[in-house]
């Protein structure tokens, strides 16, 4: 997948639980290190590179591989704003929708329990269209009691469902 400047400013625009035994004493997951920045921590798969600031809000990003060899990023907006992870995630979205984001489109993600928060932790799992076919994506938006929002989003072209899990289990505010 390449993610030129086109490409990382309109994802930027959207933007299974890990088993004990493949956890390190720390909680973080074999093959993953922890990554702390502004209000978040999240697991980042050890060996990643940091590909910088994309916009004034998502200001880290993580791939794969270096430049046009990416295949998967992750997107991090460690002090998106006080607000709740529902009103965060949706702006999101609506900017996707609206701003063009070719064949965007929600899809069904993982079952939530009914009694979950969404002001305080919000899941969207999307498509897309890139120049070269379809790609999958889950964009997170959590916040805590003192309405500290943390954004992160993953995209690729067939996202590893473990990948998704490390990082859905691992992210956190700490604002």
């Amino acid at each position: 997948m390449q993610f030129g400047r086109r490409a990382r400013a309109t994802t930027a625009a959207l933007v299974a639980a890990v088993a004990l035994g493949g956890c390190s004493g720390d909680g973080i997951p074999e093959g993953y290190e922890q990554v702390q920045t502004g209000w978040m921590r999240v697991a980042v798969p050890e060996g990643w590179v940091e590909g910088g600031q994309v916009t004034d809000r998502w200001t880290e990003s993580y791939q794969d591989a270096e430049g046009d060899a990416a295949t998967v990023q992750l997107l991090l907006a460690p002090e998106w704003g006080e607000t709740d992870a529902l009103v965060a995630t949706s702006s999101v979205i609506a900017s996707a929708q609206v701003g063009g984001f070719p064949g965007f489109r929600i899809v069904d993600g993982p079952e939530t329990d009914e009694e979950q928060n969404h002001l305080l932790r919000d899941r969207v799992d999307f498509t897309y269209e890139g120049e070269d076919g379809t790609y999958e994506g889950v964009l997170w938006g959590l916040a805590d009691d003192e309405d500290h929002v943390v954004m992160a989003q993953l995209t690729g072209k067939d996202l590893d469902p473990d990948l998704v899990a490390a990082i859905d289990e691992s992210l956190e505010v700490t604002g």
